[in-house]
C-alpha cells in the first residue's frame, strides 16, 4: 500500500495535477513541480531550528514552487512546499527566516530538510525578496522606503504562507494537514510572534525563539554599545571585554547552588565592572598582556546596569555578560576600531536614515536617541511584535512555545522575558497556551555550550495535539563519545535548581 501511494505520489508531482492555490488579495502567477530525491540526509541540532539532530538514508519530497504578486506591490514572491511522496504525518511545517531573510535560506531549508524526514510537509516564503540584503529593496526610487512591501515582508507573506502550505497540501494528498506548525528562530522568531498576534488561526502551534521583540525598538538599540564607545572617543580591545565577561561569570556562577561554569541565575547576578580596573589580564595568542581600562568597564557597565534614558528603559540590561555588540577590530600596534554589528548598521542607514551611504560610525547619544526615536515613530506599527493581547490566539486553540539563550549576544533575553511578563499582567491564565523557557549558557538560537532545549519543537506538538503541557524541557549535553549527562530547563518564571547528587542527571534538579 504504502508503494502504491508512493507511486500515485510521484505521479502527482506535477504543475497540471496541481491546480492554482486561491490567495485572496493577491495573483498567483506561475506553479512549479518536480520531485526531488536525496541521499543521505544529516542537519545537526539547531539547524533543525528547534530541534536535535535529524537524519535519514534517503529522502524523496514533491518541490511545488508559487509565484505570486500581492495586492498594492509590483514584485512577486515565492514559496516553496516540500510534500513528502511517502509517510506523510498528516502535519505541516513552516519554516522561518534568519537575518534580513523571510526564509528560502540556508536555515530555513536546515529546518525544511529536518521537517520532511521526519515526515512533515514543510513550506517557506522569500517574503518578495530573494535578495534578502534591504539595499536591494528598502528604497524606492524617490528614496522613500516602500512601505507597502515592508508591510507584505514583515506580516502578510506570513500568513499567505499558511493559507498555500494548506491548500497546496490538500490538492496533493487529498485532505488538508491535521494540525500545521510555525517553526523559527531570530528573524523566525519575530514572524512567529506577529503571527500569534496578527493571524492567531494561522496556525495551531507556534515554536518561536530568541524572537526580535520589538524590532522597531529593538534594532536600534542594538547600536547602543558602538555609540557609547563613540561618546567615550575609545573603542574597546575585545581581550579586555572577554575579560570582563569571564570575571561577571565566574561571581555569578554559583549563584543557581552549581559551579559549572554557566551563569543559571542571571537575576541574582551582579558584578562590578569596575573592580577589575588596571589588572592585567592574558589577551593569548602571542599578544601582550593588557589592563583592564576604565573605558572598557564603562561600556560593560553600561551594557549591564542600562542607560538612564526615558526613551528605551526596558532593554537594558542588554547582554548579560558577553557584551557581543560592543565588538570591534584592533591593528597589531593596538589600534582599534568599532565593529558594528551589520544589521544593525543596515537598519539605520536603510530604514531611518535612507541614505545608503550614511557614515553611522559617528552617532553618538543625542543622535542615538533620534533615531531611536524614528524608527519606532515609523515601523512600531509594520514590523513591531509586542501586542501582548494573545486572546484570539488562545481562543483559536494556538500554543505558543519559546526558549532564549541566557548568554545570547545579539538579541537579550530580557527583552523576552518582558514581553511574557507583560501579557501574564493581561491574562493570569496565559500557562495555558503560552510557555517560555531561559536557557542557561546558551547564545544566539542554538550557539553556545550551554543548556540547549533540542525536544521544544516536539514537546509543542505534544502540547498541541494531546494537551501535555511542557512543566519541564529535558536537556540533553551529551557528547559522542562523552558520558551521559542531562539537565532540565523550567518554564518562566521557575528556575531550574539544583537539589544535590551528580550534576550530571536531571534527577539532580527541580523547578522552584
Amino acid at each position: 500500500m504504502a508503494l502504491l501511494q508512493r507511486a500515485a505520489n510521484v505521479v502527482a508531482c506535477s504543475p497540471t495535477a496541481i491546480p492554482y492555490p486561491s490567495l485572496p488579495g493577491a495573483q498567483v502567477r506561475s506553479l512549479e513541480a518536480h520531485t526531488v530525491h536525496k541521499g543521505y540526509q544529516y542537519v545537526i541540532g539547531g539547524l533543525y531550528s528547534n530541534n536535535g539532530l535529524a537524519t535519514s538514508p534517503e529522502s524523496e519530497f514533491c518541490n511545488v514552487t508559487i509565484q505570486y504578486t500581492p495586492q498594492g506591490t509590483e514584485g512577486r514572491t515565492t514559496v516553496q512546499i516540500w510534500l513528502p511522496t511517502e509517510d506523510w504525518n498528516g502535519r505541516l511545517q513552516a519554516a522561518g527566516g534568519s537575518g534580513w531573510t523571510a526564509g528560502l535560506s540556508d536555515t530555513a531549508f536546515g529546518t525544511m530538510t529536518g521537517a520532511v524526514i521526519e515526515g512533515y510537509a514543510a513550506a517557506s516564503t522569500d517574503g518578495g525578496h530573494p535578495n534578502a540584503h534591504p539595499k536591494y529593496w528598502a528604497l524606492k526610487s524617490d528614496g522613500k522606503v516602500d512601505m507597502e512591501n515592508f508591510r507584505h515582508y514583515a506580516q502578510t507573506s506570513l500568513n499567505d504562507l499558511s493559507i498555500l502550505g494548506k491548500a497546496v497540501a490538500k490538492s496533493f494528498y487529498g485532505k488538508a494537514p491535521h494540525h500545521s506548525y510555525w517553526n523559527g528562530c531570530s528573524q523566525g522568531g519575530r514572524q512567529g510572534y506577529m503571527l500569534a498576534q496578527k493571524y492567531p488561526s494561522a496556525f495551531n502551534g507556534i515554536a518561536a525563539s530568541a524572537p526580535v521583540l520589538d524590532w522597531s525598538q529593538l534594532t536600534p538599540a542594538g547600536f547602543w554599545a558602538q555609540t557609547q564607545m563613540h561618546e567615550i572617543g575609545t573603542y574597546i580591545n575585545p581581550c579586555e571585554l572577554a575579560a570582563l565577561s569571564a570575571a561577571a561569570t565566574k561571581a555569578c556562577d554559583g549563584k543557581d547552588g552549581l559551579i559549572d561554569g554557566i551563569i543559571s541565575d542571571s537575576d541574582a547576578c551582579y558584578f562590578d565592572a569596575f573592580s577589575l580596573v588596571n589588572t592585567t589580564v592574558d589577551c593569548g595568542f602571542g599578544q601582550l598582556p593588557r589592563n583592564v581600562t576604565r573605558e572598557a568597564a564603562t561600556v560593560a557597565h553600561v551594557g549591564w546596569t542600562g542607560r538612564n534614558s526615558s526613551i528605551h528603559p526596558d532593554l537594558l540590561p542588554y547582554l548579560d555578560t558577553t557584551l557581543g555588540l560592543a565588538d570591534s577590530v584592533c591593528q597589531t600596534n593596538g589600534t582599534c576600531v568599532g565593529k558594528p554589528f551589520s544589521l544593525v548598521g543596515d537598519w539605520i542607514k536603510y530604514f531611518i536614515q535612507k541614505d545608503p551611504n550614511y557614515d553611522f560610525e559617528t552617532i553618538k547619544w543625542p543622535e542615538f536617541d533620534r533615531q531611536f526615536q524614528v524608527s519606532v515613530d515609523e515601523y512600531h506599527e509594520v514590523i513591531g511584535t509586542n501586542d501582548t493581547n494573545l486572546k484570539p490566539f488562545r481562543d483559536a486553540g494556538g500554543k505558543l512555545i519559546t526558549y532564549h539563550g541566557l548568554a545570547d549576544s545579539i538579541i537579550p533575553s530580557r527583552n523576552t522575558r518582558f514581553y511574557w511578563n507583560a501579557v501574564a499582567e493581561r491574562d493570569q491564565n496565559l500557562h495555558d497556551y503560552y510557555r517560555l523557557f531561559e536557557a542557561p549558557g546558551v547564545g544566539h538560537c542554538y550557539t553556545g555550550t550551554g543548556l540547549y532545549p533540542q525536544g521544544i519543537f516536539k514537546s509543542l506538538v505534544d502540547w498541541v495535539e494531546n494537551g501535555k503541557a511542557p512543566d519541564v524541557l529535558d536537556v540533553d549535553m551529551s557528547s559522542t563519545f562523552g558520558p551521559k549527562k542531562t539537565r532540565i530547563l523550567c518554564p518562566h518564571p521557575q528556575k531550574a535548581r539544583y537539589k544535590g547528587g551528580s550534576p550530571d542527571v536531571k534527577s539532580s534538579y527541580t523547578c522552584a
